[in-house]
């Protein structure tokens, strides 16, 4: 009996530590990401000025991992800080991955105003396995962006050297709306956000509430009341759905 029990607890210790390293291999980059890859392009591929405090969730099975994280727009990874090293995270494991206290890289630090990054993977119904930025969401509609990173090029002449070019990361957002299987693209700009949006009575809020889409709160502000008049309308049809049948 006492070697059973033994067994057992060896078992289900040895079944733990497997988890546990399998969940650590997950995460945990094969290589080092060399600092100095980078080095002859001007400006950062990342999301954020510094690497800060996140959260990558596995929603299923309820698990969790916290590193320093950072979003690679270039390479299109998630990069975390372990003892001291830089690696690129597998994220296939994880579908939500949060990223606080963060502070936005210059270019865009006006319109990233979210006081948490959320990463949620699937948004987008066409794209199930990317992960997007959550800028709005409701039992309705959710609004995401992806941010993505190009290299611009530009060339002077220098009459020391001749013909110089000079590579810099040029950084972007894309802005969506998903309702149900569709998926709407959107533009930072109020006469595309309305035409996006297709609906009569948006532009009236709009100028009612002298909207200028400086920041994501203000697309926010306007997607919730988009959603709201969406969902009245369906409340309302319903029942007349109803009565006809």
């Amino acid at each position: 009996m006492k070697f059973l029990t033994t067994l057992c607890m060896v078992t289900m210790l040895a079944t733990i530590s497997f988890a546990q390293k399998k969940s650590q291999a997950i995460v945990l980059g094969q290589h080092a990401i060399d600092d100095s890859r980078y080095e002859e392009i001007e400006q950062s591929p990342y999301l954020f000025q510094e690497f800060a405090m996140g959260t990558a969730y596995n929603t299923s099975t309820g698990e969790k991992v916290e590193y320093l994280m950072n979003y690679n727009g270039y390479s299109k990874e998630f990069e975390f800080i372990h003892n001291d090293v830089k690696s690129e995270m597998d994220a296939s494991h994880y579908d939500v991955i949060e990223i606080t206290d963060y502070v936005a890289s210059e270019s865009y630090n006006k319109k990233f105003s979210a006081p948490t990054a959320k990463f949620v993977k699937g948004l987008d119904p066409r794209a199930p396995k990317l992960f997007s930025l959550v800028v709005y969401e409701d039992e309705n509609l959710t609004a995401f962006k992806r941010f993505k990173v190009r290299v611009g090029k530009r060339q002077f002449n220098d009459p020391s050297q001749g013909m110089v070019t000079i590579q810099s990361f040029v950084p972007e957002f894309d802005y969506f709306v998903a309702q149900g299987k569709a998926t709407t693209a959107l533009s930072f700009n109020k006469k595309r956000v309305i035409q996006a949006l297709d609906h009569d009575k948006v532009a009236d809020y709009v100028k009612k509430n002298k909207i200028k889409f400086q920041n994501e709160a203000d697309l926010a502000k306007v997607i919730s009341y988009y959603s709201e008049l969406k969902a009245a309308e369906a409340s309302t049809s319903a029942p007349i759905a109803s009565a006809q049948n």
